[in-house]
């Protein structure tokens, strides 16, 4: 057994413990009281407590699945305590090595800040969970003054998953390749160039051809840089094309032919590579329509922006409808893997935190008296949350 231990000296140590049993209790069972809490992990365990002044975490489990461990634990750590912006030592005891070997005990130190972290992407539980599957993320090639996004892969029956999570400077914004024996199917383009291309030299890294590539819905961070995309002409539901035609034509962005051109998506079943593919619409939730691909065989489903992990919400267009149509999808047996519009793959477990998270959004935009009051009161519920930019649309949506 191996442990490593990070002891982070604050003021806050109470609240962070409180903050991190709160967020691990939706997933995994937490034994936890005022000051000392257990977590058990995909890989390990964690325990955690607080004292004045001082918050302490051990993390134990094989030496191999160490980084995993202290990377799951520290990037909810660095985001609850943002304002801190501290710097994550973790002491590593390697006691395994020490039975297997014969040697005498071997410390390592590593360090990991909130900047590092948000190079790529929080790890939410049910995004940890997918880990014991074989998710394994890997950096994309940075274009640009931004950061690399992450490239987050698993395999299911006989096809393979690629996520590609932009950096949080550009909100986490997804696209998805899922690898077929010879073809591929695209979901969405990102909003930057630089993004962009990373998802380019991602298709063309897998040597097959794109069978089928279409956009979910028409808000602009997820098509922005589809013209950056050499080679895919991307269909899309005829009213998301009329949706983004004015905006995708005003200038502000690179004008994406390949979408404004492209075919018409059409839902229903069909097949690629022999594999069972349906593309359903679902109309008036978080945009007035978005596209959702769904593999029956293995179970997975490309949901983009019905979920967020991680990130705040947009405020959507009725949020009870989109409310609904989650608890469908929760009971809807092709649904155990989820491919999201922003942040990592996840499993069936957070469409409740989607849920819970879009009645506390619905309640503080009826009540609360501004938008400034809406977006505090937000943050106050979801202290660990990325992707604030994303909260200035409240003023947008904003009816009072």
């Amino acid at each position: 057994m191996a442990n490593s231990t990070l002891t982070l000296t604050t003021p806050n140590a109470f609240k962070y413990l409180k903050l991190l049993g709160k967020h691990f209790g939706q997933g995994v069972p937490t034994q936890h009281d005022a000051s000392e809490m257990t977590v058990p992990l995909p890989f390990g365990t964690c325990q955690m407590t607080a004292n004045a002044g001082v918050l302490t975490i051990t993390v134990s489990g094989a030496s191999a699945d160490l980084t995993r461990s202290e990377q799951l634990v520290a990037s909810h750590l660095v985001r609850f305590a943002f304002r801190e912006n501290p710097t994550l030592t973790w002491q590593r005891d390697l006691r395994d090595a020490i039975h297997s070997k014969g040697s005498t005990m071997t410390t390592q130190t590593s360090e990991l800040s909130r900047r590092d972290l948000l190079k790529g992407v929080t790890l939410t539980v049910g995004a940890a969970a997918l880990l014991r599957t074989g998710l394994a993320p890997t950096a994309a090639v940075a274009q640009g003054d931004l950061p690399a996004g992450t490239v987050h892969s698993f395999s299911k029956g006989g096809v393979t998953f690629h996520t590609y999570v932009s950096p949080a400077q550009a909100v986490n914004v997804t696209s998805h390749i899922v690898e077929f024996d010879d073809q591929l199917l695209v979901v969405d383009a990102t909003m930057l160039p630089p993004t962009a291309q990373e998802v380019s030299a991602l298709i063309q890294s897998t040597g097959k051809p794109v069978g089928m590539a279409y956009i979910s819905h028409e808000h602009p961070d997820h098509w922005g840089g589809a013209s950056f995309i050499e080679g895919v002409s991307f269909s899309t539901l005829p009213q998301v094309r009329d949706g983004l035609r004015g905006e995708a034509t005003g200038g502000q962005w690179p004008e994406p032919t390949n979408v404004l051109n492209g075919a018409d998506l059409v839902t229903g079943m069909t097949e690629m590579s022999g594999v069972p593919v349906e593309i359903r619409h679902y109309e008036n939730a978080e945009a007035p329509h978005i596209a959702v691909a769904v593999l029956p065989d293995q179970k997975v489903a490309i949901v983009q922006d019905l979920v967020y992990n991680g990130v705040y919400f947009a405020p959507g267009v009725d949020r009870m409808n989109w409310i609904k149509i989650l608890e469908e999808l929760r009971d809807d047996p092709a649904c155990d893997t989820l491919l999201v519009g922003h942040g990592l793959p996840t499993t069936r477990g957070d469409l409740d935190t989607a849920i819970a998270y879009l009645k506390v959004l619905d309640n503080v935009m009826t009540t609360s008296a501004t938008p400034d009051d809406a977006i505090a009161a937000l943050k106050a519920e979801f202290p660990g949350y990325g992707g604030e930019f994303l909260l200035s649309l409240i003023s947008e949506y904003w009816q009072g």
